[in-house]
């Protein structure tokens, strides 16, 4: 399941901090298979892209979304810049993503800085956005108006959150898109992307350990099921180890420490106590040991989140911050499902 060019997974991500780190430690064979689409915030692009351009490697493909919490402000000026000024001219493998629906002078700037700069671009579809009624020849007009031609555009088709109860739909969904979209293999690639993580932890109790589905992936593997029928096969993508939005608490608040580990299918979470006034120092070690105790830890070895799970729990390592521990969920999740994807 690639798309041609190396890579068999789409990641869309918040752009937090973590994350930078994270894509920019994995092993370079993971890192090749894997294309990140980075949500950003409008206000925040500049120290992102900023934060890119210092660890993402030169002949590394990523693209940008200047988007605020999935809210398409669709700010001209901001994308002006960040295109025109900064991301384009410093980051070699950067392209921008527009939405199909978005308003026209903001898809004059998307094509305009692609084309200045040789890139490619990407076209992201969503369930909020425009709907999916006439997609494809909204597709064709965009990439006409554009001058892009489909080889060019990375086509996503992000169908959000996706639950036990819902896998049925968004698969009925994707499975009438990819069916009835014409020349499917005319777009550079196509793929097709949902979040399972919840955004609160509250199905894993305080100071226990449990398991999440990755519903997500489950979708992924029906559809890989239609392979026969397709003249390409989709990208599988999700939202990494946080899902389509960072979790809080039940009351709003910052969410408790918890350690995700990701499996083939599902996540295992270790969840500290609701408050505690101190620094967690403690807590998050004990919580690294829990995940070390489980029979599906795999090794330290396996990828840089696992190394830094062992060492926090077992060898004196600082337990860090939130930012830290978002790099090590986050490079887990990428490592895993990258190698898991090699055998569908």
């Amino acid at each position: 399941m690639t798309d041609g060019l190396g890579t068999r997974y789409l990641a869309i991500l918040k752009g937090k901090e973590g994350e930078c780190r994270a894509i920019a430690s994995l092993d370079a064979e993971v890192r090749a298979e894997c294309l990140p689409l980075i949500e950003v915030p409008p206000r925040k692009a500049t120290s992102v892209v900023t934060s890119l351009f210092r660890r993402w490697p030169e002949d590394g493909r990523i693209l940008l979304d200047l988007t605020d919490g999935g809210a398409h402000r669709h700010d001209t000026d901001v994308a002006e810049y960040t295109y025109g000024h900064i991301a384009l001219a410093t980051v070699a493998g950067l392209a921008p993503v527009v939405q199909v629906d978005a308003p026209r002078a903001y898809r004059e700037v998307i094509g305009r800085a692609a084309r200045q700069f040789g890139r490619v671009c990407c076209f992201r579809v969503t369930r909020r956005v425009g709907g999916l009624t006439h997609l494809d020849q909204r597709l064709r007009d965009l990439a006409a108006e554009l001058q892009l031609p489909l080889s060019a555009v990375d086509l996503v088709l992000d169908l959000g959150d996706v639950t036990e109860t819902s896998v049925g739909i968004r698969y009925e969904t994707a499975r009438h898109l990819l069916l009835t979209l014409p020349e499917l293999r005319d777009w550079r690639t196509v793929s097709v992307v949902s979040g399972a993580f919840p955004s609160s932890l509250t199905r894993v109790g305080c100071r226990s350990i449990g398991r999440i589905p990755r519903h997500d992936l489950e979708l992924g593997l029906r559809l890989a099921e239609l392979r026969d029928r397709l003249p390409v096969r989709p990208m599988f993508g999700d939202y990494g180890a946080y899902g389509t939005a960072f979790p809080t608490s039940p009351h709003g608040g910052p969410a408790p420490r918890a350690i995700r580990y990701t499996t083939e299918s599902h996540w295992v979470v270790a969840r500290g106590a609701a408050q505690l006034k101190d620094g967690g120092e403690n807590e998050f070690r004990s919580l690294a040991r829990q995940v070390t105790g489980h029979w599906e830890f795999a090794d330290r070895a396996y990828s840089p989140g696992d190394d830094y799970i062992y060492s926090v729990a077992w060898e004196g390592e600082q337990p860090g911050g939130f930012t830290r521990w978002i790099e090590a969920a986050t490079a887990r999740h990428l490592t895993v499902t990258v190698r898991d994807l090699r055998g569908m």
